[in-house]
């Protein structure tokens, strides 16, 4: 692995396991066995280092996620198969998806969070796109999609950290969105 990964990966996981706030240069550049000038030539800075994280990571998924979450007539199976895209990336990347979720309650007005609520931001409009082109078919929506969408994101996020591998599984997630959509129908 070159050293422009390891700094990533051990970034990652420095990040995620104490925050990035927490988490300084030196640490990170000590752990992977480089000078600062080595980070500040592949990244510019610590921010950098946390953008190229998520540009690496997560875009591809971003990617597929839009792909999974177009409305094709049945709310049902465009839902599961952005749910189980979303669970699939988190079983297959959890020290990125940790991180990622966990900005959703960090402070508005850092610069790592604004860094971050750019892929946060691009996940939830997919979700709430296809709440909104689904609300023909979902006509107790009654104009509520956004908080539908949150509402569904708050759930899958809250299942996905509490539960990580040891549920992440169809059963699970099936029984998951039928008790969501059950609250939609009702």
């Amino acid at each position: 692995m070159e050293n422009k990964d390891k700094l990533i990966d051990v970034a990652l996981t420095l990040f995620n396991d104490r925050g990035y706030q927490s988490v300084g240069i030196q640490e990170i550049v000590d752990t992977v066995g480089v000078s600062k000038p080595t980070l500040y030539h592949y990244y510019n800075s610590k921010l950098g280092l946390l953008k190229a994280i998520f540009e690496q990571h997560i875009l591809g998924d971003i990617k597929r996620y839009e792909e999974d979450a177009i409305y094709n007539g049945d709310f049902t199976y465009s839902l599961q198969k952005l749910t189980f895209a979303i669970s699939n990336s988190y079983k297959n990347n959890p020290r990125l998806y940790h991180l990622l979720f966990t900005y959703i309650l960090s402070s508005k007005d850092s610069e790592d969070y604004k860094v971050v609520n750019l892929y946060l931001s691009k996940i939830y409009n997919i979700v709430v796109n296809l709440f909104v082109a689904s609300k023909v078919q979902n006509g107790n929506m009654n104009n509520r999609e956004e908080q539908f969408s949150y509402s569904y994101l708050a759930m899958l996020i809250d299942y996905l950290n509490r539960h990580g591998e040891e549920m992440n599984n169809d059963q699970f997630l099936y029984s998951l969105l039928h008790q969501f959509q059950f609250g939609i129908n009702s």
